[in-house]
């Protein structure tokens, strides 16, 4: 799954999962993974490039001493001449393998953006005045922005702007989903319409 995470700016994307005792099992991990995975902890990284772009995504895989599975993926900006690794994964496999298990677990998600300090509005103003006087403290550069349903919280987003330049915005929310396959591609596309409502290219409003 290729995920065109700078389309949006995006810097990081990330899944995880807490899988129940004996789910993934041991033969089913390491032939979609390696040998390696069928160890009480393993990880790989692999490549690929979108839109002349490169990227990486790593898969790291524990294993907990009561046989419980916490499953990690990670998609990131990747250096365009990267080290030399080991052969690359191929994260296909891994979602094949999890189709097959009985549960489907909550997946949380996480997104990391990062947007220039022109050419985009932020929609919360920031820095923002203090509500109230506050000895030590001048004014307001970053929040954390909820969306609630009966009460729930559904996502939350820390916006940032430390140096009153770049934005920085850090998303978080759950999925359940009844098909891994198609799991980082719907999350993504979730993550990108969520950040749309805090940031948009100034283009947008003409």
């Amino acid at each position: 799954m290729s995920l065109d995470l700078q389309s949006v700016r995006c810097e990081r994307f990330s899944l995880h999962a807490h899988f129940p005792v004996g789910q993934p099992g041991e033969r089913m991990l390491a032939a979609a993974c390696g040998a390696g995975f069928s160890k009480k902890r393993g990880s790989n990284e692999g490549r690929y490039s979108v839109a002349g772009r490169a990227y990486s995504v790593k898969l790291a895989i524990q294993r907990h001493v009561k046989g419980e599975t916490t499953i990690d993926v990670v998609f990131r900006n990747a250096p365009e001449k990267p080290p030399k690794l080991k052969p690359e994964l191929e994260i296909e496999k891994l979602w094949k393998c999890l189709d097959e298990t009985a549960k489907r677990p909550t997946w949380r998600c996480r997104a990391f953006f990062v947007y220039p300090p022109e050419g985009f509005e932020l929609k919360y103003r920031l820095p923002a005045a203090l509500d109230s006087r506050m000895e030590g403290f001048s004014e307001i550069r970053g929040v954390r922005l909820v969306r609630l349903v009966e009460q729930k919280a559904v996502y939350s987003m820390i916006v940032d702007r430390p140096e009153n330049e770049e934005v920085y915005c850090t998303l978080s929310f759950s999925m359940q989903i009844t098909e891994h396959q198609t799991l980082a591609k719907e999350a993504f596309r979730n993550a990108s319409e969520i950040v749309k409502l805090v940031v948009a290219p100034e283009t947008a409003r003409k």
